[in-house]
């Protein structure tokens, strides 16, 4: 590999003054990793696929090779005048005017330096060009921000009660958190917040108890799907709404089971309502839990002696295309009637085990469930989802593809830029696993404690745990950084984010508690990268969304900074 030259600054004058030559021994680029003002340097480019600029090669100091004759004596034009004579001292101090041969060789060294600025700037360009190529690319993946500013500020303010809840499962990490359902004084609401002033920018009623019904407390949370994006608002939104409510027993709350049952589709920009079916396998025989798969809502009818009939049906008409009827036995004590979706499949309860059915209503494998063991909803930073079977401390994560055995819980994984490959990070008391292929064979592990989210950009690996941010390289699990609260007397205040250059880290001061600032550090060396983003007064805790960053008050409510 070509050497790094050494660089000579060329001083330009007239031709009969003196040409001032200083070679530099400084270093001759950025530390690995650091911004060196034109483009960044990732240490561990080669292991994620990212491009890395490598070293070129460079001219030597007189741009080349020439100024030396064949015995390693300077060559005569620079020694000598070609009258044979040597420039020196003429005896009084002053001395003689350089030869015009030499200010040939100047121009020759000026041309060439010259050329060389010219290459180097064009590199530059081509590097800064590349680099907002990546950043812009990395901005469009779900989880990835826009840049934050300096300083944000309060724009307006709610009540905590008129935020609406998470929709789906409620684990998705991406999702807009001015979109979802709202509880009302009788039931649950869909509703829509604008991002510019707090107000409702529409409502739609999903449930509410009989208004003439004694001693009523509400209705169960309807379930709701996001259509048609992964970060922020998606196109619409699809409800499973019953006339299912609870009423005061006097010691304990009393269910009352739904009669009939509707498939609501709902457009977001404005609330309007697509479609409104009635989705009763017969009467009195309503859905209580759904899945989308595609184009087919899979529905699940409980029905008498613990059976639960299963369809599927057109999502936009309503039409049946298949049924699976249940059989006494289907729930055991404790087991919920409900289907649940993962990636590719539908997963039915039938006894001790789920039956994972496809679109079309084809059964796929039975996987089994052993006493004890429950059955959660796991959604990636893809939005992908997937059932995870969690017994003791071992898990299982269940898609369509397989089931693969897992040393504990999938990780929250909030962004993904699948510079790591098919990895899925998964957090156990034994610490933070990488898992890798269709069996989930582990690449690495390290002993990390309480892993609370996890983000993959660049080839790296960035574990969010209670002590601050610890950064691996994805392909071998070593250590790269680590920024602890602890060194910084400081507190986490919400979870981290990132805008594909920095993390923002929301922290609060050990002494005053609340949410005082977001920190801007270097996705390479976990330094900062900028000055912190500073809080106004009074919050606890913020998150920095994919919109909006929200802040929660110490008093309730809810405000929305920018």
């Amino acid at each position: 590999m070509a050497q790094r030259g050494r660089r000579t600054e060329v001083e330009l004058v007239e031709d009969d003054d003196v040409v001032d030559e200083r070679p530099h021994r400084g270093r001759g680029g950025s530390a690995p990793g650091r911004h060196d003002g034109h483009g960044r340097r990732d240490r561990h480019a080669s292991h994620d696929g990212l491009a890395s600029g490598g070293r070129h090669g460079a001219l030597s100091e007189d741009g080349d090779h020439g100024d030396h004759g064949r015995d390693g004596s300077p060559d005569g034009d620079e020694a000598h005048g070609r009258d044979g004579s040597r420039d020196e001292d003429d005896g009084d101090g002053i001395t003689a005017p350089p030869h015009p041969g030499g200010r040939r060789r100047l121009r020759r060294r000026v041309a060439v330096g010259a050329a060389l600025a010219l290459v180097l700037a064009g590199a530059q360009v081509v590097t800064s060009a590349g680099e907002h190529a990546e950043l812009a690319a990395l901005r469009a993946l779900p989880g990835v921000r826009d840049p934050l500013p300096a300083t944000l500020d309060v724009t307006w303010r709610v009540p905590g009660d008129r935020l609406p809840g998470a929709l789906g499962t409620g684990l998705e990490p991406l999702a807009d958190p001015l979109l979802g359902a709202r509880q009302t004084p009788t039931g649950f609401e869909l509703v829509a917040l604008d991002p510019a002033t707090g107000a409702d920018a529409w409502v739609r009623a999903l449930t509410s108890a009989p208004v003439d019904a004694a001693a009523a407390l509400g209705t169960p949370l309807p379930r709701c799907e996001p259509v048609g994006a992964v970060t922020g608002r998606p196109v619409e939104v699809v409800c499973l709404v019953t006339d299912a409510w609870t009423r005061d027993g006097g010691v304990i709350v009393q269910d009352v089971p739904a009669t009939t049952s509707r498939l609501l589709r709902v457009r977001t920009d404005d609330g309007s309502v697509r479609t409104d079916l009635t989705v009763d396998a017969a009467p009195g025989v309503p859905a209580t839990s759904f899945a989308l798969l595609g184009d087919v809502a899979v529905l699940g009818h409980p029905g008498d002696a613990g059976a639960l009939l299963v369809r599927g049906v057109d999502a936009a008409t309503g039409a049946e295309r298949w049924r699976r009827d249940g059989r006494p036995g289907d729930l055991l004590p404790g087991w919920a009637p409900v289907v649940r979706g993962t990636d590719g499949a539908v997963a039915v309860p039938r006894g001790t085990a789920l039956d994972l059915l496809d679109a079309a209503g084809e059964r796929l494998r039975p996987v089994r469930v052993r006493e004890g063991g429950t059955v959660d909803e796991h959604v990636d930073a893809h939005g992908t989802a997937r059932l995870v079977v969690a017994e003791g401390g071992r898990a299982r994560a269940v898609t369509a593809a397989g089931t693969a055995v897992l040393p504990g819980p999938p990780a929250v994984t909030t962004v993904d830029d699948s510079s790591a490959g098919d990895l899925l990070l998964v957090a156990s008391a034994d610490g933070l696993h990488a898992l890798e292929g269709a069996d989930r064979r582990q690449r690495w592990s390290v002993a990390l404690e309480d892993v609370q989210q996890v983000l993959v950009l660049r080839g790296r690996v960035h574990a969010v745990a209670p002590d601050g941010v610890h950064t691996y390289d994805a392909r071998t699990g070593e250590p790269v950084w680590q920024r602890t609260h602890d060194a910084h007397d400081e507190l986490p205040a919400g979870p981290v984010a990132t805008d594909g250059a920095v993390l923002h880290v929301p922290v609060a001061d050990e002494e005053g508690g609340g949410a005082a600032r977001v920190l801007r550090l270097a996705l390479t060396d976990g330094s900062a990268a900028d000055e912190p983003v500073t809080l106004p007064p009074g919050l606890l805790a913020v998150r920095v969304g994919h919109d909006v960053v929200l802040g929660w008050r110490v008093d309730g409510d809810v405000v929305a900074l920018r």
